[in-house]
């Protein structure tokens, strides 16, 4: 077994993992083949680990390098692979990228913390001398810096020669006798404390220029891989490709040079600023090259129909959602990729031929393998034809009551059409029309919900909502993500909105929802961000939905634990986000919360602190409109949220764990799903939205009470209008039907 292995080195294969229309922005896995595994990961935008979780790709206990080119989107899914890596017990990992690189991994130990990995951060010198360079058994790795100039070579302590003649793999760089990793040396951050964290001695010229990717030269294989970063203007794609450093390696026509570009431009808006061929050939070199074109989110924005199609990265909640849509299309509104498909359209399909070398804008998972330089992309199932079968599956109209659900079906389309003002009298009102409409149509049972009535889309749902994008726990499943929840101010319907809790993918499952624009229009209008505590998951999504706002957006107040204070305050000094203000989660009485309460209607809001870790609060408003909505944060059963919560007409209450879990609950300080009902029976609540779930219960939770319950079940994507208040645990029978039963 270890000799087939070891015929392998030198072999690679790279992924490339996209999903702009879940909004999740390009990032690139090398493996290199061998006895053990080596691989290299070229960003980590928000989503990666989540994404490479489901389609099997997350990187192992491999995992050599990091390598970044911005501090921005690029490196938005740090939180979340760090956790991932502190799980499965990862030794140590080297991280590399432009300046101020080492202060931002320090911060992030504000909103994570981990004594493993050991995270060994250089600061990216632009000057192309040996000890800048990544170099191991495997590869050897170059920044590619823009506004580099050939003088830089006179000013290295190395001749130009020897310099492209290493990054080209042809001579071994100079020796070192000193002891650490392949001559470059880590110094222990002493000041790090709740993460570990080693900083590579900074060179005399640190990096201040724009890293516009990449170029990988692998030993053994001869090949050589230049990776893009996001590219947002074909001058930079332009200067990618003609760079000093890629033009001197790419005068070896031997080796075979896989080129992968990210950008929002169109195939031939690539072709014509970095002078490809049809064939794929890079400058002048010929047909042996590889060109992989990959689309980033902001190709939703610029050019939508560059799009290869309208398939979902994370196939598994669009699978849920799909179902759910044909029970209640108004509380699972289909994914915004689906219109055109559902409107008749044909979606462009890529831009490859079977003969050519140049592939894409891709906008899924695709691997390359070293063996002939081929693209193969992944296959996953068309999520829409499973909503499109539904109806004609015999054994799961068999399961379900469908005379009841087109019934409830009614009542529901009834109540969309009533005014929200009159919401509390409009049941007899729905009651009423449904009994007018039951005499007059000739109905049959054996069918489920129309096509037409499934296309229902998140922007087309009029009234106010509270939408649900993360409903899992600390450790997000590939049906759950982390927490995140969009309240639609009641009264100001599409003008204002309030964010509780901003996990990981919270701005991605927007995209997914609303689409680029609609994402970016509704948190422009986002008046308050609310933090519930310091735990990741509730609140490493920040820095990408911040970082998307346009800059013109109005300041946005962000409330949060200490913590989360510490943290944006550092990542405040290098990233430029549009205007916010930061203070404390309980610091209800200042100017600025004052403020923004009247920006939403003169609503109120209390801060209650809840049992869970230090600084950890629960909340609860009352809006214009005497709507009272509470939510607890994550906490076990608290007297205190009970008390000041008596009367909700919403409660939000987290359920990590069934029932039998008590002593999992008590030792994590989280609820059990009955205890969670307790409370809102205590609470007097008038309708409640369990959430939170443990990875434990993909679908459906165990344990959840069945008939005569005013409590209702939050999956992702999980869109409730107020309207439907109290109709909603009506459909939860029918939903874990629909999620239980099998396919043929």
């Amino acid at each position: 077994m270890s000799s087939n292995l070891g015929r392998h080195r030198g072999s690679f294969r790279l992924d490339v993992a996209t999903a702009p229309n879940d909004g999740l922005n390009p990032s690139v896995i090398l493996t290199v083949k061998g006895i053990i595994p080596s691989q290299y990961l070229f960003n980590v935008p928000e989503g990666f680990s989540r994404f490479v979780l489901e389609h099997k790709l997350r990187p192992g206990l491999g995992l050599r390098g990091v390598f970044l080119t911005g501090l921005g989107h690029e490196c938005h899914g740090l939180p979340g692979l760090l956790m991932r890596l502190r799980g499965e017990g990862h030794g140590a990992f080297e991280l590399f990228g432009p300046r101020d690189c080492v202060t931002y991994v320090e911060a992030l130990t504000h909103v994570c913390f981990w004594k493993n990995p050991s995270v060994l951060v250089s600061e990216i010198d632009p000057k192309p001398s040996a000890d800048a360079m990544y170099e191991d058994e495997n590869i050897i790795v170059h920044p590619i810096v823009r506004d580099f100039h050939d003088s830089f070579f006179q000013e290295s302590t190395y001749d130009k020669a020897m310099v492209l003649s290493q990054l080209s793999g042809l001579a071994p760089s100079p020796s070192s006798t000193e002891h650490c990793i392949f001559n470059r040396r880590y110094d222990k951050l002493q000041n790090s404390r709740q993460g570990n964290i080693w900083a590579r001695k900074k060179a005399n010229s640190v990096c201040t220029k724009t890293i516009l990717g990449y170029l990988c030269v692998l030993k053994e294989a001869k090949d050589m891989i230049l990776v893009s970063g996001l590219l947002d203007s074909v001058d930079q794609i332009k200067e990618l490709v003609q760079h000093p450093v890629v033009l001197q390696c790419s005068t070896d026509t031997s080796k075979r040079c896989l080129t992968v570009i990210s950008s929002p431009f169109t195939k031939e808006e690539i072709m014509d600023a970095a002078c490809l061929k049809e064939d794929g050939g890079l400058m002048s070199r010929d047909s042996t090259d590889t060109v992989v074109l990959v689309s980033t989110v902001a190709s939703a924005c610029r050019h939508p129909s560059t799009l290869a199609d309208h398939r979902l990265g994370f196939d598994s909640t669009a699978k849920v959602s799909s179902k759910l849509n044909a029970i209640c299309p108004y509380m699972f509104p289909l994914p915004f990729a689906w219109k055109p498909l559902l409107k008749g359209e044909r979606m462009n399909c890529n831009g490859h031929g079977a003969d050519g070398k140049i592939f894409g804008p891709i906008s899924q998972a695709i691997y390359v393998q070293s063996d002939d330089m081929q693209c193969v992309k992944y296959e996953s199932s068309d999520s829409i034809d499973n909503l499109r079968d539904l109806k004609d599956n015999q054994r799961l109209r068999d399961s379900i009551d469908v005379s009841a659900l087109r019934c409830l079906q009614d009542e529901t389309k009834t109540l969309m059409q009533a005014s929200f003002k009159g919401q509390k009298t409009s049941n007899l009102s729905a009651a009423q029309v449904l009994k007018d409409r039951m005499l007059k149509r000739k109905r049959n049972s054996d069918t489920m919900a129309e096509t037409s009535d499934a296309a229902v889309f998140a922007d087309m749902i009029s009234g106010p909502c509270v939408t649900f994008f993360g409903t899992g726990s600390a450790e997000p499943s590939k049906y759950r993500g982390p927490s995140g929840i969009l309240v639609d101010v009641p009264g100001m319907v599409g003008e204002a909105y309030v964010l509780l809790d901003c996990g990981e993918g919270t701005f991605g499952q927007m995209v997914r929802l609303y689409g680029f624009q609609g994402a970016r229009d509704r948190i422009s209008k986002l008046k308050l961000i609310w933090i519930s505590h310091r735990h990741a998951d509730h609140m490493s999504g920040l820095a990408e939905l911040l970082s998307m706002r346009p800059k013109d957006s109005e300041e946005v107040l962000l409330q949060g634990p200490k913590s989360c204070i510490r943290w944006m305050l550092g990542l405040k000094k290098l990233v430029d986000f549009p205007a916010f203000r930061i203070e404390h989660v309980s610091d209800v009485d200042s100017s600025a919360c004052k403020r923004m309460l009247k920006q939403i209607g003169g609503a109120t809001i209390q801060c209650i602190p809840v049992r869970h870790c230090a600084d950890a609060y629960g909340v609860s408003f009352v809006f214009s409109d005497s709507f009272k909505l509470v939510y607890s944060g994550d906490t076990e059963p608290c007297d205190k949220l009970v008390r000041d919560g008596e009367g909700a007409d919403l409660l939000i209450h987290e359920a990590t764990f069934e029932p039998e879990m008590i002593q999992d609950a008590r030792r994590k300080r989280h609820s059990t799903l009955d205890e969670a009902v307790d409370v809102s029976d205590r609470m007097n609540a008038s309708r409640t939205v369990l959430t939170h779930f443990s990875q434990r219960y993909p679908k459906f939770p165990t344990g959840f009470p069945q008939k005569g319950s005013k409590v209702g079940i939050a999956f992702d994507g999980f869109c409730l209008p107020l309207k439907l208040i109290d109709s909603f645990p009506k459909y939860m029978t029918f939903f874990q039907q629909m999620l239980t039963h099998r396919e043929d």
